[in-house]
């Protein structure tokens, strides 16, 4: 039981953060209700190759991939 006066804690709907993936720079993960979205930015200068529960894909400079993950 809370405390009186203490809100409950939710689970974020979304949340991010960017990363540097194999050398590559500020590539940005987002989640959201059982997906998955990888942005590669412009000043990177190659194509980044993503391998997520037997599905690959390949993620130019200056897009962005929604995958869904596993079990949703």
């Amino acid at each position: 039981m809370a405390e009186p006066g203490a809100a409950p804690l939710l689970e974020p709907s979304e949340y991010g953060f960017c990363a540097r993936f194999h050398g590559h720079r500020g590539v940005s993960l987002r989640m959201r209700s059982g997906k998955l979205c990888v942005s590669v930015p412009d000043f990177n200068e190659t194509p980044i190759r993503l391998d997520l529960a037997g599905r690959s894909v390949t993620i130019a400079p200056e897009d962005s991939c929604w995958l869904h993950l596993p079990g949703n």
